[in-house]
């Protein structure tokens, strides 16, 4: 994430660049870019605001809940891939059948419409 101080500097860059521009196609895209650094630097004020104060002050991240949590994470993420892998061959199984029979109603409908026709 760029820091507070960086986007600011790139915003009053553009509102420079953009005040020394006569194209108007040109000033309207700096302004757009401007809007966008601008809704940029509102998220990185409003989230560095959340960790200031005494609220987080010598707060430590807990390393090893996190190792614990990733583990997790990992295997769920490998049962879910196993699951995803067994889903797979079973729908690769059952396509051949499903080609059959879909091949059986298409017969029958030529079979009926070569009926129809000479009726």
């Amino acid at each position: 994430m760029i820091d507070e101080k960086t986007l600011n500097k790139c915003i009053d860059n553009l509102a420079e660049v953009n005040a020394n521009i006569s194209n108007g196609a040109l000033r309207q895209l700096l302004l757009e870019v401007g809007y966008i650094l601008k809704q940029e630097l509102d998220n990185v004020v409003t989230w560095n605001r959340q960790f200031q104060g005494d609220k987080f002050k010598g707060h430590q991240v807990n390393v090893q809940k996190l190792m614990e949590d990733n583990t997790q994470l990992f295997n769920e993420n490998h049962k879910l891939h196993e699951m995803n892998m067994k889903l797979k061959e079973i729908i690769d199984q059952r396509i051949p059948q499903v080609e059959h029979a879909i091949n059986g109603i298409n017969s029958k409908f030529e079979t009926f419409s070569e009926v129809l026709s000479k009726v």
